[in-house]
């Protein structure tokens, strides 16, 4: 999946609904392999609900966002995913 949606590099509005797979925080590797190629994104939709991310992945979710430096709406949903305060306070910020 990664591969495929990093070729589209002009894409400037994307939903990503990964809700309810039981994905663990290594599967951020691919959201950030995603996130490093489209550099024109200025709308996102993130759907990660009820995962396994915990709080590390709370965190390279959090430096995977950053790499989208032309973003200008983010709609972010990470509920139910075993992240204590500190995953979740990363995101907040």
């Amino acid at each position: 999946m990664s591969k495929g949606i990093a070729n589209l590099t002009k894409v400037e509005d994307l939903s990503l609904i990964c809700g309810v797979n039981r994905l663990g925080s290594n599967s951020i590797d691919d959201i950030k392999l995603i996130f490093s190629n489209l550099k024109n994104i200025k709308k996102l939709k993130l759907d990660y609900l009820e995962n396994y991310i915990g709080d590390y992945g709370g965190k390279e979710l959090v430096n995977a966002l950053k790499l989208l430096k032309n973003v200008e709406e983010i709609e972010l949903n990470v509920d139910f995913n075993d992240m204590r305060d500190i995953g979740a306070m990363e995101i907040t910020k």
